[in-house]
Protein backbone atom coordinates (compact mmCIF):
# COMPACT_ATOMS: atom_id res chain seq x y z
CA UNK A 1 0.00 0.00 0.00
CA UNK A 2 2.53 2.46 1.15
CA UNK A 3 4.78 1.55 -1.94
CA UNK A 4 1.45 2.34 -4.41
CA UNK A 5 0.86 5.44 -2.74
CA UNK A 6 4.85 6.62 -3.25
CA UNK A 7 4.63 5.44 -6.91
CA UNK A 8 1.26 7.79 -7.11
CA UNK A 9 3.27 11.11 -5.68
CA UNK A 10 6.92 10.44 -7.63
CA UNK A 11 4.38 10.20 -10.86
CA UNK A 12 2.57 13.02 -10.09
CA UNK A 13 5.60 15.32 -8.95
CA UNK A 14 7.14 14.12 -12.97
CA UNK A 15 4.20 15.30 -14.18
CA UNK A 16 4.42 18.37 -12.93
CA UNK A 17 7.95 19.05 -13.58
CA UNK A 18 7.49 18.41 -17.53
CA UNK A 19 4.25 20.38 -17.42
CA UNK A 20 1.86 18.27 -17.92
CA UNK A 21 -1.16 16.32 -14.98
CA UNK A 22 -2.68 13.46 -15.99
CA UNK A 23 -6.53 13.00 -16.54
CA UNK A 24 -7.46 11.75 -13.18
CA UNK A 25 -5.70 14.87 -11.44
CA UNK A 26 -7.05 17.39 -13.89
CA UNK A 27 -10.49 15.98 -13.33
CA UNK A 28 -10.01 17.43 -9.74
CA UNK A 29 -9.33 20.99 -10.86
CA UNK A 30 -13.05 22.16 -10.29
CA UNK A 31 -13.71 25.52 -9.62
CA UNK A 32 -17.17 26.19 -8.11
CA UNK A 33 -19.06 29.41 -8.65
CA UNK A 34 -22.41 30.12 -7.24
CA UNK A 35 -25.60 32.24 -8.54
CA UNK A 36 -28.94 33.33 -8.48
CA UNK A 37 -29.53 33.47 -12.02
CA UNK A 38 -30.33 29.76 -13.21
CA UNK A 39 -29.36 28.10 -16.47
CA UNK A 40 -33.06 28.30 -18.10
CA UNK A 41 -32.87 32.18 -18.47
CA UNK A 42 -30.80 33.79 -20.81
CA UNK A 43 -28.33 35.79 -18.24
CA UNK A 44 -27.83 32.24 -16.64
CA UNK A 45 -26.85 30.73 -20.02
CA UNK A 46 -24.72 32.93 -21.02
CA UNK A 47 -22.84 33.41 -17.29
CA UNK A 48 -22.56 29.77 -18.17
CA UNK A 49 -21.04 29.93 -21.88
CA UNK A 50 -18.89 32.61 -21.01
CA UNK A 51 -17.02 30.99 -17.85
CA UNK A 52 -16.97 27.13 -18.73
CA UNK A 53 -14.96 28.85 -21.81
CA UNK A 54 -13.07 30.75 -19.60
CA UNK A 55 -11.84 27.86 -17.10
CA UNK A 56 -11.30 25.69 -19.95
CA UNK A 57 -8.91 27.96 -21.23
CA UNK A 58 -7.89 27.97 -17.99
CA UNK A 59 -7.48 24.29 -17.76
CA UNK A 60 -10.12 23.80 -15.38
CA UNK A 61 -13.72 22.75 -15.14
CA UNK A 62 -16.72 25.24 -14.10
CA UNK A 63 -19.29 24.08 -11.62
CA UNK A 64 -22.40 26.41 -12.03
CA UNK A 65 -24.63 25.98 -8.83
CA UNK A 66 -27.78 27.94 -8.68
CA UNK A 67 -29.35 29.36 -4.96
CA UNK A 68 -31.15 32.18 -3.66
CA UNK A 69 -29.09 35.52 -4.16
CA UNK A 70 -28.40 36.05 -0.19
CA UNK A 71 -27.54 31.98 0.32
CA UNK A 72 -24.66 32.82 -2.60
CA UNK A 73 -23.99 36.19 -0.69
CA UNK A 74 -23.10 33.94 2.55
CA UNK A 75 -21.80 31.52 0.57
CA UNK A 76 -19.08 33.21 -1.59
CA UNK A 77 -18.18 35.21 1.24
CA UNK A 78 -17.22 32.39 3.98
CA UNK A 79 -15.01 31.02 1.36
CA UNK A 80 -17.84 27.74 1.11
CA UNK A 81 -17.33 28.09 -2.47
CA UNK A 82 -14.92 29.47 -4.96
CA UNK A 83 -16.86 32.53 -5.79
CA UNK A 84 -20.28 34.32 -7.15
CA UNK A 85 -20.64 34.24 -10.98
CA UNK A 86 -22.33 37.72 -11.75
CA UNK A 87 -22.06 40.97 -9.11
CA UNK A 88 -22.24 44.84 -9.72
CA UNK A 89 -19.00 45.98 -9.48
CA UNK A 90 -18.88 48.25 -6.14
CA UNK A 91 -20.14 44.48 -4.20
CA UNK A 92 -16.82 44.24 -3.14
CA UNK A 93 -16.70 47.19 -1.13
CA UNK A 94 -19.22 45.37 1.41
CA UNK A 95 -17.54 41.59 1.11
CA UNK A 96 -13.47 42.16 1.78
CA UNK A 97 -12.95 38.18 1.68
CA UNK A 98 -14.08 38.87 -2.10
CA UNK A 99 -11.87 39.40 -4.82
CA UNK A 100 -13.23 41.30 -8.51
CA UNK A 101 -12.35 40.23 -11.69
CA UNK A 102 -11.57 43.81 -13.15
CA UNK A 103 -13.44 42.77 -16.48
CA UNK A 104 -17.08 42.93 -16.63
CA UNK A 105 -18.98 40.39 -18.62
CA UNK A 106 -21.70 42.87 -19.15
CA UNK A 107 -22.89 46.69 -18.73
CA UNK A 108 -26.62 46.87 -16.78
CA UNK A 109 -28.99 48.72 -14.43
CA UNK A 110 -31.44 48.60 -11.72
CA UNK A 111 -34.93 49.43 -13.18
CA UNK A 112 -38.13 50.50 -11.63
CA UNK A 113 -41.74 48.87 -12.63
CA UNK A 114 -44.72 49.81 -11.71
CA UNK A 115 -48.12 49.91 -13.00
CA UNK A 116 -48.93 54.07 -12.24
CA UNK A 117 -48.27 55.79 -15.12
CA UNK A 118 -48.02 59.24 -13.11
CA UNK A 119 -44.99 57.80 -11.28
CA UNK A 120 -41.83 58.03 -13.38
CA UNK A 121 -38.20 58.05 -11.33
CA UNK A 122 -35.31 58.66 -12.34
CA UNK A 123 -32.00 57.75 -10.19
CA UNK A 124 -32.25 56.37 -6.11
CA UNK A 125 -32.53 60.34 -5.28
CA UNK A 126 -35.71 60.52 -7.21
CA UNK A 127 -37.22 58.51 -4.57
CA UNK A 128 -36.29 61.39 -1.85
CA UNK A 129 -39.46 62.63 -0.21
CA UNK A 130 -41.67 60.62 -1.82
CA UNK A 131 -44.27 58.01 0.02
CA UNK A 132 -44.07 55.45 -2.13
CA UNK A 133 -44.15 51.54 -1.16
CA UNK A 134 -41.58 50.05 -2.75
CA UNK A 135 -40.72 46.51 -2.97
CA UNK A 136 -37.24 45.02 -3.65
CA UNK A 137 -35.78 40.80 -4.02
CA UNK A 138 -33.60 40.07 -0.94
CA UNK A 139 -29.93 39.89 -1.76
CA UNK A 140 -29.64 42.02 -4.40
CA UNK A 141 -27.17 44.32 -2.91
CA UNK A 142 -27.30 47.49 -4.73
CA UNK A 143 -31.06 47.74 -3.29
CA UNK A 144 -30.07 46.79 0.04
CA UNK A 145 -27.73 49.15 0.26
CA UNK A 146 -29.46 52.21 -1.69
CA UNK A 147 -33.60 52.12 -1.21
CA UNK A 148 -32.79 52.45 2.56
CA UNK A 149 -31.15 55.84 1.92
CA UNK A 150 -34.50 57.48 0.55
CA UNK A 151 -37.67 55.25 1.57
CA UNK A 152 -38.84 54.92 5.05
CA UNK A 153 -38.55 51.48 6.36
CA UNK A 154 -42.43 51.21 7.12
CA UNK A 155 -42.78 51.52 3.22
CA UNK A 156 -39.91 48.71 2.24
CA UNK A 157 -40.77 44.88 1.51
CA UNK A 158 -38.44 42.29 0.87
CA UNK A 159 -39.39 39.29 -1.27
CA UNK A 160 -37.98 36.16 -2.36
CA UNK A 161 -38.55 36.73 -6.35
CA UNK A 162 -39.14 38.89 -8.92
CA UNK A 163 -42.52 37.43 -9.79
CA UNK A 164 -43.58 37.98 -5.86
CA UNK A 165 -42.49 41.57 -6.26
CA UNK A 166 -44.45 41.71 -9.60
CA UNK A 167 -47.27 40.38 -7.86
CA UNK A 168 -47.43 42.72 -4.87
CA UNK A 169 -47.57 45.75 -7.57
CA UNK A 170 -50.23 43.98 -9.76
CA UNK A 171 -52.59 43.41 -6.44
CA UNK A 172 -51.28 47.46 -5.32
CA UNK A 173 -49.95 46.09 -2.26
CA UNK A 174 -47.00 47.88 -3.69
CA UNK A 175 -46.20 50.52 -6.09
CA UNK A 176 -42.93 49.94 -7.42
CA UNK A 177 -40.94 47.11 -7.75
CA UNK A 178 -37.25 47.98 -8.06
CA UNK A 179 -34.52 45.08 -9.34
CA UNK A 180 -31.93 44.24 -11.91
CA UNK A 181 -32.21 44.72 -15.47
CA UNK A 182 -32.15 41.59 -17.10
CA UNK A 183 -33.83 39.93 -14.49
CA UNK A 184 -37.13 42.40 -14.65
CA UNK A 185 -36.43 42.34 -18.82
CA UNK A 186 -36.82 37.93 -18.35
CA UNK A 187 -39.50 38.46 -16.00
CA UNK A 188 -41.62 40.73 -18.07
CA UNK A 189 -41.11 38.70 -21.58
CA UNK A 190 -42.44 35.59 -19.63
CA UNK A 191 -45.94 34.18 -19.81
CA UNK A 192 -46.85 34.91 -16.61
CA UNK A 193 -46.47 38.49 -17.42
CA UNK A 194 -46.16 39.53 -20.71
CA UNK A 195 -49.67 40.78 -20.43
CA UNK A 196 -49.67 42.78 -17.36
CA UNK A 197 -49.90 46.47 -17.23
CA UNK A 198 -46.20 46.63 -15.96
CA UNK A 199 -43.93 48.98 -17.53
CA UNK A 200 -40.42 50.05 -16.77
CA UNK A 201 -41.08 53.28 -15.26
CA UNK A 202 -37.48 54.55 -13.91
CA UNK A 203 -34.02 53.82 -14.79
CA UNK A 204 -32.23 54.05 -10.72
CA UNK A 205 -28.60 53.38 -11.80
CA UNK A 206 -26.08 51.92 -14.02
CA UNK A 207 -23.53 49.20 -13.19
CA UNK A 208 -20.76 46.45 -15.29
CA UNK A 209 -21.01 43.01 -13.56
CA UNK A 210 -18.17 40.66 -12.65
CA UNK A 211 -17.50 37.75 -11.54
CA UNK A 212 -16.50 37.55 -7.65
CA UNK A 213 -13.73 35.31 -6.21
CA UNK A 214 -12.99 34.26 -2.53
CA UNK A 215 -9.52 35.83 -1.68
CA UNK A 216 -8.26 32.40 -1.67
CA UNK A 217 -8.19 32.01 -5.11
CA UNK A 218 -7.05 35.98 -5.86
CA UNK A 219 -4.52 34.14 -8.03
CA UNK A 220 -7.10 33.32 -10.71
CA UNK A 221 -8.55 37.03 -10.81
CA UNK A 222 -5.84 38.89 -13.50
CA UNK A 223 -5.99 35.45 -14.82
CA UNK A 224 -9.93 35.53 -15.61
CA UNK A 225 -9.46 39.09 -16.75
CA UNK A 226 -6.94 38.23 -19.92
CA UNK A 227 -9.26 35.50 -20.79
CA UNK A 228 -11.99 37.79 -21.05
CA UNK A 229 -10.38 40.22 -22.84
CA UNK A 230 -8.95 38.36 -25.19
CA UNK A 231 -13.13 36.64 -26.20
CA UNK A 232 -14.23 39.92 -26.32
CA UNK A 233 -11.34 40.67 -28.82
CA UNK A 234 -12.10 37.57 -30.94
CA UNK A 235 -15.71 37.63 -30.91
CA UNK A 236 -16.54 35.10 -28.34
CA UNK A 237 -18.39 37.25 -25.87
CA UNK A 238 -20.96 38.62 -29.01
CA UNK A 239 -21.39 35.13 -30.00
CA UNK A 240 -22.21 33.34 -26.68
CA UNK A 241 -24.61 36.47 -26.28
CA UNK A 242 -26.40 35.64 -29.30
CA UNK A 243 -26.55 32.23 -28.47
CA UNK A 244 -28.30 32.49 -25.31
CA UNK A 245 -30.64 35.47 -26.46
CA UNK A 246 -29.36 38.08 -23.97
CA UNK A 247 -31.54 41.05 -24.10
CA UNK A 248 -30.99 44.03 -21.73
CA UNK A 249 -33.19 47.33 -21.31
CA UNK A 250 -29.97 49.07 -22.09
CA UNK A 251 -29.78 47.63 -25.21
CA UNK A 252 -31.95 49.98 -27.04
CA UNK A 253 -30.69 53.18 -25.06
Amino acid sequence: MHKYFFKVIIVFLFCILIGTIPPAFAAKREIVLVTYKPLSQPDGKFLSLVYSEVFRRLGRALSYKVYPAKRCELMSNSGKVDGDLSRIHGYGDYHPNLVRVEEGHWDSGFLAVGINPEIKLDGWSSLNGTDYRVVYRRGIKGCEVNLPKYVNASKLDIVSSVNSGFSKVLRNWSDIYVGADMNIVNALKSETFEKAELNIIGVMDKFSAHLYLHKKNRILAPKITKRLKSMKKDGTIAKFRKQAGLKSYFDKQ
